[in-house]
């Protein structure tokens, strides 16, 4: 190699393909997947051995690093595809798959060869003649060996010109090159449907030269773009679908893993690839499996149903799919009622925290082995006053803590509001609100005031814990505190215990359903419900105090 010997770019992924050759500018994307040209013959440009200079359209040199990564990432994710769409069987689309494919790929191959070209020097007769036979010419090679090129022939719709000449092999590469972008999008349909799709893609590229010739003729530096019709319908066109409609970060990852899982079950149970293929009784007999065979708890089964419901009532909505297969599906009454009972709580462990545990965990987090307090004890200890959300105190800042006038007094509180480095969940910001209605205004109780007189300072926008900030995307605001007090604390509950004492603490002292609602940020009464736990001591006074109404006694015989 020489000279030319390429060296792996440091700190890139392993597995990237991007390098550098000394005395060449630029970055080169270098692959090697002969093994797989072997066994996939003509699925890969140049035997598999891909070594590229990158470039951009107009032929000029990527010199950025992070333009070169993108490239390779692009690149790299599309041979993967490429690959995983051979190793599956071949697949049968419906019709309108088939077109819709079409459309794609016409799409994809016009706009790659115009793109850096001057449209005004293409040879449309040359590029006529190669779409006459796409589809065709590896039959034809393979069948009459003699056959060297294609010409005009007489009576066919061409403009006159000169004579011209494509060769077999030029329009096979040309027909391998569909195939390949085919596979690209991860499609690996049948014989039949292949013709399907290149009749479709003829007719469309015919279009588009017809146009281009007219614009051409007309001096147009600028043809119009191609007419092409929706892409076909995507299980990522359904997500995309979904998330523009606003979800939070960690929901769109559950309606994520709702789709891949119903999308693996398609593909290894019928073969179907897309969305499109899913109709109401496929849909029943995945509900079906998802309650009985997926190994899910049931309250896991029902909330990806909900999950796959709403992604395809937002595909509809914005006209992906004109009904979903989810609608009006017969109601499966045992379903519902084993969901509800996995809901429900053990009479023993409802999940809150006694005072003696409480009690214990404080001692904990306020000393270490060292005997210094957990660096966000302040955190830790305002969450258990107030039964926030751990993200919703860990991402204070100074100027949250505020003073409220109410009558004569004077309330030392904490503000919890949006801001720029945590927004709403409901809009994808990362480690944001749940809600719009998270945002409130709480008080501090007296115990809790020395934190509030330590943190407060109004002119300060800067975080209070700054050490509880995300340190990556896939993090929320407390994540560090959560994962200090599980090492520290044995069997400890969960910080979200915290809120769940708070609310049953709170109903079961008989304060207004509403109070209760202000302070947590939670709306409607069922929800309330769920977090409570049985009180055995007023649930005795009421059984006295029915006693008591009914006046009934044991009598003197049966006590003896």
């Amino acid at each position: 190699m020489g000279r030319d010997k390429p060296t792996k770019v440091e700190g890139t992924p392993h597995g990237l393909g991007l390098y550098r050759r000394k005395g060449r500018e630029g970055f080169f994307f270098i692959k090697n997947w002969s093994h797989l040209a072997k066994e996939f013959p003509g699925a890969f440009e140049r035997n598999g051995q891909f070594d590229e200079w990158i470039k951009r359209a107009d032929g000029s040199l990527v010199v950025s690093l992070a333009e070169a990564k993108a490239y390779c990432q692009r690149r790299s994710g599309e041979l993967e595809e490429r690959k995983l769409a051979l190793r599956r069987p071949h697949t049968s689309y419906s019709g309108h798959d088939l077109e819709a494919i079409g459309h794609a790929l016409a799409d994809q191959w016009i706009r790659a060869y115009q793109r850096g070209q001057n449209l005004q020097r293409l040879n449309l007769d040359y590029w006529r003649l190669v779409n006459r036979e796409l589809g065709n010419a590896e039959e034809i090679k393979n069948t009459r060996p003699e056959a060297v090129a294609f010409v005009h022939m007489e009576g066919e719709d061409i403009p006159p010109g000169p004579f011209l000449l494509c060769t077999v092999d030029r329009v096979v590469e040309e027909e391998r090159k569909v195939k390949r972008l085919c596979l690209d999008q991860g499609y690996n349909p049948d014989e039949q449907g292949l013709r399907t799709i290149f009749g479709v893609f003829r007719t469309l590229v015919k279009e588009h030269i017809d146009k281009l010739s007219l614009a051409k003729s007309e001096g147009t530096a600028a043809p119009p773009p191609p007419t092409i019709q929706k892409r076909g319908k995507t299980w990522d066109a359904l997500l995309d679908a979904k998330k523009r409609e606003g979800l939070a970060q960690g929901t769109y990852k559950g309606v994520t893993n709702a789709v891949e899982r119903l999308r693996g079950w398609l593909a290894t149970a019928y073969k179907v690839r897309l969305p499109t293929g899913l109709d109401p009784e496929l849909a029943l007999e995945y509900r079906d499996f998802l309650f009985s065979n997926s190994g899910l708890r049931l309250s896991t089964a029902s909330k990806e149903m909900k999950y796959l419901k709403s992604v395809f009532n937002a595909a509809v909505r914005q006209d992906l799919l004109d009904v979903s297969p989810f609608k009006n599906l017969p109601r499966d009454r045992r379903a519902a009622m084993q969901t509800q009972m996995g809901r429900t709580k053990s009479l023993d462990n409802q999940g809150c925290i006694d005072p003696t545990a409480a009690q214990k965990i404080c001692a904990t987090m306020r000393k270490n082995k060292r005997g210094k307090a957990d660096p966000s004890f302040d955190v830790f200890f305002l969450q258990a006053m107030t039964g926030c959300r751990i993200q919703e105190v860990a991402g204070l800042r100074r100027c949250d803590f505020i003073e409220r006038k109410g009558g004569e007094e004077i309330f030392k509180c904490i503000r919890i509001i949006h801001w720029d480095g945590r927004g709403l969940g409901t809009i994808g910001s990362r480690g944001g609100l749940k809600t719009i209605y998270s945002q409130r205004i709480i008080p501090l109780p007296e115990r809790a005031q020395s934190i509030w007189d330590k943190y407060s300072d109004s002119k300060s926008e800067e975080p209070a814990f700054p050490q509880e900030e995300p340190k990556t995307v896939n993090q929320n605001w407390g994540d560090n505190l959560k994962r200090r007090m599980r090492d520290k604390c044995k069997d400890y509950p969960g910080t979200h215990g915290w809120r769940r004492t708070f609310i049953n603490n709170s109903v079961n002292s008989g304060l207004p359903v509403r109070v209760v609602q202000m302070v947590t940020g939670k709306t409607g009464n069922s929800s309330l419900n769920e977090y409570t736990r049985d009180d055995l001591g007023l649930m005795l006074k009421a059984v006295e105090l029915n006693a008591e109404s009914l006046g009934i006694h044991i009598s003197e015989t049966e006590e003896q």
